[in-house]
């Protein structure tokens, strides 16, 4: 194996003639592969890019200039622009670059394992910085991303495709450290503004992720549509999408570890939530506890989901004709059945 300095610096190897070379370059270059046909293409294309690349060297290494142009929907421009520069002494590689248009479901031929990849439809613009090693393996990356709108697929967590829109992304991975620090995720997601951030360590193929998601207001009409299907059964997916319902949630902040958990004899990966906590105020919203008591109705007040239990401090709210005030209700071992009193 050659490390890039070998390659672009040889002595006494098979690379030796590059030595001489002060500058390379390559214009309209086209880069073919599998025929690509999604269903928001203006037409079929057997190439994945056209590469215009310059390369110039120097004392101090290498710097280079790299535009790429990708197949694109009717009527848009997909490109990147980058700047290259490997610096010989301290044997690394940094890589800038502007991306406009860019959608993910281009590349899906190339990932032929990955399926979902072609099913996602959404356009990148933004900004990406990344630093190599010598064996050009990933060390860092900072990525600051746009997405106007778009949708995006996850068949084992929503049933339809999840419209998004408005969405600001910033995020700086460190694999040295294996972190990935999500700093802003900003976004309408099925109709919901959501905030979020999260602060991720990885290793040996697991995830941990504590994670902190906000939503500043929403009908409680819309939260069933973006709560993951595989956790809609457990007992926040059940109170948050069938036994409160009507009227508005406000100011509502989801605290939870988010995990991928890799079983070590199949490989297989399964993600879930811990140590979840769900704080909110409402207005106006129902609560029905069981089919065999009546709901309390226009609750005006604020909840906390946590440890399996829901407390609810209410300013008002109605049982059928009757007007409650200052309501104080605690309901425990959501999760167990018979629980809940």
């Amino acid at each position: 194996r050659k490390t890039l300095g070998e390659i672009l610096y040889p002595e006494g190897t098979e690379f030796e003639i590059l030595s001489a070379l002060k500058r390379v370059e390559f214009t309209n270059a086209v880069l073919k592969g599998p025929q690509i046909q999604t269903d928001d293409m203006a037409m079929a294309s057997d190439y994945l890019a056209v590469i215009d690349l310059a390369l110039n060297k120097n004392k101090m290494g290498i710097q280079g200039d790299l535009n790429i142009s990708l197949p694109a929907s009717q009527g848009q421009k997909s490109f990147v622009k980058s700047d290259v520069v490997y610096r010989l002494q301290e044997k690394d590689l940094t890589f800038t670059a502007s991306i406009q248009d860019i959608n993910p479901s281009v590349f899906a031929p190339y990932f032929p394992d990955s399926p979902l990849l072609k099913k996602q439809n959404l356009l990148l613009d933004g900004k990406v910085n990344a630093a190599f090693d010598e064996l050009l393996k990933l060390q860092m990356a900072t990525l600051d991303l746009n997405v106007p709108e778009g949708k995006i697929t996850i068949p084992e967590v929503y049933d339809e495709g999840l419209d998004l829109k408005d969405i600001i992304f910033k995020a700086h991975l460190n694999r040295p450290e294996k972190t990935l620090e999500i700093s802003t995720f900003e976004a309408s997601v099925g109709g919901v503004p959501v905030l979020g951030s999260a602060i991720a360590t990885f290793d040996k193929g697991e995830v941990h992720a504590p994670l902190i998601l906000k939503i500043p207001e929403a009908k409680m009409s819309q939260i069933s549509s973006v709560f993951p299907k595989s956790h809609l059964e457990s007992a926040a997916g059940q109170w948050l999408t069938q036994k409160i319902s009507k009227g508005k949630m406000r100011e509502a902040v989801l605290n939870t570890d988010f995990q991928v958990i890799r079983d070590p004899e199949t490989g297989a990966r399964e993600a879930k939530m811990a140590d979840t906590k769900v704080s909110f105020k409402a207005e106006g919203v129902s609560v029905k506890y069981s089919d065999t008591l009546m709901p309390v109705t226009d609750v005006i007040g604020s909840g906390i989901y946590e440890n399996d239990a829901l407390s609810i401090k209410a300013q008002s709210g109605n049982i059928k004709d009757i007007k409650g005030r200052n309501i104080n209700l605690k309901l425990t071992n959501l999760s167990v059945a018979g629980g809940g009193m």
